[in-house]
């Protein structure tokens, strides 16, 4: 991550970096934007995804449990 935390950064900075982050495949770089109490919403999800996540270790935990439908996995994302 930068030098710049992402409570300095506008929306638009944050928005940013979690797509390069997701085009990246980076998953825990992805959720290490994530305050420790933070919450990932997904009120559309289909079953048996989960509507709520909270807490960043376990959006952590669902983003790179998650098979994302297309990917190929490289080695930042499979990060231990």
């Amino acid at each position: 991550m930068s030098s710049a935390s992402v409570s300095d950064s506008s929306p638009r900075d944050t928005l940013g970096r979690m797509v390069k982050l997701l085009r990246d495949r980076d998953l825990h770089a992805l959720a290490d934007l994530y305050a420790e109490d933070g919450v990932h919403e997904l009120p559309f999800a289909p079953p048996p995804a989960p509507r709520r996540i909270e807490g960043r270790e376990q959006v952590r935990a669902y983003f790179t449990q998650v098979r994302w439908p297309g990917w190929r996995w490289s080695s930042r994302s499979s990060r231990k």
